[in-house]
């Protein structure tokens, strides 16, 4: 891609994100994420609520497949927080939801996960509707756009404690992922 075509993507992006309504980043405070009412379909295929991990911490994101830049490194800092959440023994779920549910099935997200090696069974790699990925999006206070066939999109990566609540947050790559997992245990 030519340097023209990239900067305009890039500034067409940034207008894209400074147009998003002010409900797509309006603070969700009393947001209890394990209440988000919907189906979804997990890599192996099932339908799954939210719901589905109440009683149980967990670390919540939104990525997809075919990303190579926010996505990687998110999963990164999963990956960091998971070994964090071990080391002091705190037992949690990973979910990531996809963020393009058009190009993400649950045949393309068993394969995403054993290529990159994250096969453990608390990680679970979701899709359901636009309109449930905006909900999701919405209690993360995570702007996404589509631009041509592109999502681009903010890191973010929340700590959800047992009751549903979010009780922490990294949004850049040099926020220590133990912050997550701090959280979690106190």
């Amino acid at each position: 891609m030519n340097a023209n075509r990239l900067a305009r993507r890039s500034v067409l992006g940034t207008l894209a994100a400074l147009a998003l309504p002010a409900s797509a980043v309006a603070p969700q405070a009393t947001a209890n994420v394990w209440s988000l009412h919907g189906q979804w379909t997990d890599d192996q295929g099932h339908s799954v609520a939210m719901a589905d991990w109440a009683g149980r911490p967990a670390l919540l994101t939104l990525a997809y497949g075919s990303c190579r830049r926010i996505c990687s490194t998110s999963l990164r800092l999963l990956e960091r927080a998971q070994q964090e959440a071990d080391a002091r023994k705190v037992d949690l779920s990973v979910i990531v939801v996809s963020l393009d549910p058009r190009v993400d099935t649950p045949a393309s997200w068993r394969e995403y996960r054993a290529e990159h090696r994250l096969q453990r069974a608390n990680w679970h790699f979701l899709d359901g509707t636009p309109a449930l990925t905006r909900r999701v999006a919405d209690l993360l206070e995570m702007q996404y756009w589509i631009y041509d066939d592109h999502v681009l999109h903010d890191l973010r990566i929340a700590a959800v404690d047992v009751s549903g609540r979010i009780v922490a947050r990294i949004d850049w790559v040099d926020e220590p992922p133990r912050r997550l997992i701090d959280a979690l245990a106190s």
